[in-house]
């Protein structure tokens, strides 16, 4: 586990697997495609994750875990609301497209591989 800006680092070479898209929305922010499935709303993504950490009523003084980090419009809002966060990504080529994004400066704790293994 270690910050997602670091990952970008460790992640550099990776090539994107296939299956794993990513793609303008439609009013121009990022979002991706994996498998056939848009992990992100394909036309206000920030917006989308600011509404998801508004309507969970988390409490602020408790760390946030998250499985599936996407392109980190989840993540980013969560860490400019103080929460601490912890960050589960499975898929190393949606990782990559997260600490290579949105999430390159994050200090968000990082996880990129099997959940067995953390």
């Amino acid at each position: 586990m270690k910050p997602a800006r670091e990952w970008a680092k460790e992640l550099q070479s990776h090539t994107i697997r296939p299956g794993v898209e990513p793609t303008a929305g439609r009013a121009g922010e990022p979002t991706v495609r994996v498998d056939g499935t848009f992990l992100h709303s394909q036309y206000r993504p920030m917006e989308e994750g600011i509404r998801l950490i508004d309507s969970a009523g988390l409490e602020p003084d408790r760390p946030v875990i998250v499985i599936g980090v996407g392109l980190g419009y989840h993540v980013l809002a969560l860490a400019e609301r103080g929460f601490g966060v912890i960050a589960i990504e499975p898929d190393a080529s949606v990782a990559k497209l997260a600490v290579d994004g949105l999430l390159a400066d994050s200090e968000a704790l990082v996880w990129v591989g099997s959940l067995e293994a953390v």
